[in-house]
């Protein structure tokens, strides 16, 4: 159990790292004027932070038998949750300042889409996780599923500043598959747990249903046009 509570710690600091990495160009390197970043750019990186804190602090509380702590520290995310969601709205809605009626606005239309699909999903793996408290394997499965979520847009930003733009945005779309994907693997050959009753078999195809969603919605008409209305009414 230890050493597993070790590798889940591990796994949510290399999220975290990955993370400030990708945000250190657009963020960090502008410190201390922070010029052109906006008010809510801050109050979203202080409530991601203080989630990474929970999520690593966990598992710490767990191996030092701390359990009564551990579930008081869990419940500070009932409050921390909704901001981070809140956060995450108010971003998205920020896409509508690089808006622009005389030129294309496919990058604003996308980036918007798919910031609203990452805030929606977030919220139902938290949920769920939540549901799910009494049973570890289950609750862990979520709460790791949430915080891939949250990997998605400091990775992309990480890989397009080594690579390019595609390159970054492949990387959102693949690496949630292949971490879930080497869960579900691991434990079907390390453990002998059977695939299909497995959490993150559910994670893995609710990911599939999010893309599968993004794909639908970023080739209709709808979308544009939604979009088109929010700005004229911003």
């Amino acid at each position: 159990m230890e050493k597993k509570q070790g590798y889940i710690i591990i796994g949510i600091m290399v999220i975290l790292m990955i993370t400030l990495i990708g945000f250190f160009k657009p963020y960090f390197s502008k410190m201390p004027t922070f010029e052109n970043v906006h008010l809510v750019t801050h109050f979203h990186l202080v409530a991601f932070l203080c989630w990474f804190v929970v999520l690593i602090w966990q598992p710490i509380l767990i191996r030092q038998k701390k359990f009564e702590t551990h579930k008081k520290v869990g419940r500070l995310t009932y409050f921390l949750v909704p901001i981070l969601f809140v956060t995450i709205v108010l971003m998205v809605r920020d896409q509508l300042t690089y808006y622009d009626p005389s030129k294309s606005n496919e990058s604003v239309y996308i980036n918007m889409l798919g910031g609203s699909l990452s805030g929606l999903s977030f919220i139902v793996y938290y949920t769920i996780a939540m549901l799910k408290s009494k049973n570890t394997r289950w609750h862990v499965a979520f709460i790791i599923a949430s915080s891939l979520v949250l990997l998605n847009p400091g990775l992309g930003r990480m890989v397009a500043v080594l690579t390019d733009r595609q390159t970054g945005l492949l990387a959102m779309i693949i690496t949630p598959y292949i971490v879930i994907i080497g869960i579900i693997l691991y434990e079907k050959l390390k453990l002998k747990r059977p695939i299909f009753k497995n959490p993150f078999a559910l994670v893995f195809l609710m990911f599939i249903m999010e893309l599968f969603l993004f794909i639908i919605i970023a080739g209709s008409k709808f979308w544009p046009k939604f979009i088109d209305k929010l700005a004229l009414a911003h």
